[in-house]
C-alpha cells in the first residue's frame, strides 16, 4: 500500500499561513508521517516564534510531491543520511 512513498525534506518560517498552508497539504496529499525540528523554537511562544523557520520530515507518495510543493510555496529536498561505516 505504502510502496510508493519516500521520505522528503522541507524548511518553512514559522507564521499563520504557512502552518495553515502545511495542515492542508498534508490531508490533501495523505502524508504517512510529519516530524519537525528547529533550533530553539520549542522553548519560545507563539508570538515570539513568528518568522523563526523549522524543517520537517514526511512520507509522501510520488506522485503527489508536486501537489505538495504546490500548496506549501517551497520545494521538498531528499534528505541527508550520513553513514558512520
Amino acid at each position: 500500500m505504502y510502496k510508493n512513498y519516500v521520505t522528503k525534506t522541507g524548511e518553512l518560517k514559522i507564521t499563520n499561513k504557512c502552518m495553515s498552508d502545511l495542515m492542508y497539504a498534508i490531508i490533501i496529499c495523505k502524508t504517512r508521517e510529519l516530524y519537525t525540528f528547529g533550533v530553539g523554537i520549542y522553548e519560545l511562544s507563539r508570538e515570539q516564534n513568528k518568522g523563526h523557520k523549522f524543517s520537517f520530515f514526511i512520507s509522501i507518495d510520488k506522485s503527489k510531491i508536486e501537489l505538495f510543493e504546490q500548496l506549501i510555496g517551497s520545494v521538498l529536498r531528499d534528505p541527508m543520511f550520513v553513514s558512520l561505516n
